[in-house]
């Protein structure tokens, strides 16, 4: 099994029904039409979460580009990376949404857990393996009207 970031990434964004933006701006019929106060820790919390994905992103690549599977770090990492404005668009939503704590408290020391193996495997394909059996819980769910929001206005390229 070939374990890349992009797993990690796309993990919270299958968590949330979302990915990338396709056109930078909200779409309509989102659950949360923007009337809620927004949290800055909540979205800092989710920012962190994303950073901690590009850290592992950029230790895995350090392989990758070693194996001559991608042909340099800085376009391997944008490939795994969340893309800034995918993060604006997941993290100002979850901000909105108080329960929202609960599904990062779960969810950010795994993605710790998970950039930590990475780096602890090296290039050791058995080891990166098995870094996915440290990443992921089934509880890790975060908030139904915020998946839906996220959903709605952060779609799929």
């Amino acid at each position: 099994m070939r374990l890349t970031i992009l797993w990690v990434v796309a993990s919270l964004l299958a968590a949330c029904g979302a990915g990338p933006l396709d056109d930078g701006g909200a779409k309509g019929g989102a659950a949360n039409d923007g009337d809620a106060v927004s949290d800055p820790a909540i979205e800092q919390r989710c920012r962190d979460s994303t950073e901690v994905s590009v850290d592992a992103a950029e230790s895995r690549c350090e392989c990758l580009v070693a194996a001559g599977e991608h042909p340099d770090q800085a376009s391997c990492v944008a490939e795994r990376a969340i893309a800034p404005a995918d993060v604006d668009c997941m993290c100002s939503t979850y901000a909105r949404y108080p329960e929202s704590n609960a599904f990062i408290d779960c969810f950010l020391p795994m993605q710790h857990s998970y950039a930590d193996c990475i780096v602890d495997a090296l290039c050791d394909q058995a080891k990166l393996d098995a870094c996915a059996e440290k990443y992921g819980d089934p509880k890790c769910q975060p908030p139904a009207d915020a998946a839906d929001e996220v959903s709605a206005m952060c779609t799929a390229q």
